[in-house]
């Protein structure tokens, strides 16, 4: 937000965390973004030894520093600058103009970079994979399509085929490009690789099939075939030693090679994850809950859902076109974290607490402990939304005009109804007129 009337000379901060501005209209204490009128006196404001805030006499500038010009705009352009902040919001006053930025509970990296895909160590992107934030050359793959998954010391990376990088290397931030190998399977679209924990089988998603991967020697083997082509076949997880997966809107389980269909739903299942008892499903529409004795039920409508992670035993986070989300599985509560983002599929992340989400301009590292601070802020940024008074005036004025117009129309069509009733009395008298003058010429005859 930038504020560039009156004419700002510089901002301060008093010892008790009051943020103040001299303009050429006298003192304002800033509010958040509100301003406040304080003194009217014109100049620089500063605030004496014994804490009162007024105009320096000399115009003496204060705080005169070059040290955030870089989040301006032309920040090579020499200029004075003046900063104060609070707990949510920093200012910066420079050019005559007061700068305010929100100071977010999370960090944002990766700018103007559509990150499909992240681990532990590497990101991918659309324009690229990144090694600890250094970009991988030739010949490893420019783009990143499908999920990133490390096992046992190895990076998987999905794109069209499969880029397998040995993660441990000896120096830090770089990898050994002698380890590196990649793996196709006939023309199919690799898009995820999972590892069973309880018995170490390797599974492969393409975009039809679903195979076994031989870990050792790296060959495929095919387990499934959907049968539809614009079908998608998605890894859920898994129960022990039984793989959940999902093709289009059916849930399927394999174990010791055979395939079972557990459920159908109305609408594709994009992803799934269990707390060891219930499974979660998500469509682009809802949230699904599947539990151990086969029960099913609608936990949440979530409009352009695609993606979840979840947190803790009680909470998932749930990405979409529109924003992210916390989900609390107790109350079934869906509480807004970041709104007005469009998140990418298959790009969230969770490690030491810290939630990576990739969405189509950067990448958002949330700690989880700062979660209900981000949900109070928009639940305090939706009730503090206001519509400009001409809205509510021509709100108003339509509302009027409809009564009215309702009201003339229910008018004039009990002015019809009437109308209508005089003229059929009309014509049954007329009637009655000529049948009885008939029946007076019948007499004279």
């Amino acid at each position: 937000m930038v504020l560039s009337k009156p004419f700002f000379y510089n901002v301060i901060k008093s010892e008790d965390g009051r943020v103040f501005v001299g303009t050429s209209e006298g003192i304002y204490q800033l509010e958040g973004t509100k301003m406040v009128h304080f003194v009217s006196k014109k100049g620089y404001a500063s605030i004496s030894k014994n804490g009162e805030v007024g105009i320096n006499p000399e115009g003496i500038k204060n705080y005169i520093e070059r040290k955030y010009l870089y989040l301006l705009p032309f920040p090579n352009l020499v200029r004075d600058e003046y900063h104060a902040g609070t707990k949510d919001y920093f200012y910066i006053c420079s050019g005559g103009r007061i700068y305010i930025f929100d100071i977010v509970p999370y960090q944002y990296s990766y700018a103007n970079h559509s990150i499909r895909s992240i681990s532990e160590n590497l990101v991918g992107t659309y324009s690229g994979i990144y090694f600890k934030g250094t970009r991988l050359g030739s010949p490893a793959p420019n783009f990143c399509d499908g999920y990133i998954h490390e096992y046992d010391g190895k990076a998987f990376v999905c794109y069209d085929a499969m880029m397998i990088v040995d993660v441990q290397s000896p120096q830090p931030n770089q990898y050994d490009t002698s380890s590196v190998s990649y793996w196709s399977y006939e023309k199919s679209h690799i898009r995820d690789i999972y590892k069973l924990p309880d018995n170490g089988n390797y599974y492969v998603a393409t975009n039809q099939e679903l195979l076994l991967m031989n870990k050792s020697e790296y060959q495929f083997k095919k387990i499934y075939q959907s049968t539809n082509k614009k079908n998608e076949i998605n890894i859920l997880g898994n129960n022990t030693l039984i793989l959940l997966f999902s093709d289009a809107n059916y849930l399927l389980s394999y174990y010791d090679g055979h395939t079972d269909t557990l459920k159908m739903l109305d609408d594709a299942i994009l992803d799934g994850t269990n707390d060891n008892r219930n499974l979660y499903l998500l469509t682009n529409k809802a949230l699904y809950l599947f539990k151990s004795d086969n029960s099913f039920s609608l936990l949440a409508t979530i409009p352009k859902a695609h993606t979840m992670k979840m947190i803790s035993n009680t909470e998932l986070v749930i990405a979409t076109d529109d924003g992210l989300y916390r989900f609390n599985t107790l109350n079934l509560t869906l509480s807004p974290l970041i709104v007005g983002v469009e998140f990418n599929r298959r790009a969230l992340f969770l490690k030491d607490n810290k939630l990576y989400a990739g969405s189509i301009n950067g990448l958002y590292t949330i700690d989880v402990n700062d979660f209900d601070e981000l949900i109070k802020r928009n639940k305090s940024e939706t009730s503090s939304i206001q519509l400009p008074n001409y809205i509510y005036w021509i709100g108003l004025s339509s509302l009027l005009l409809a009564t009215l117009l309702t009201y003339l129309l229910i008018k004039a069509r009990k002015k019809l109804a009437e109308t209508k009733t005089q003229v059929i009395e009309l014509h049954t008298a007329h009637a009655e007129v000529l049948e009885s003058l008939e029946n007076h010429l019948s007499a004279s005859k």
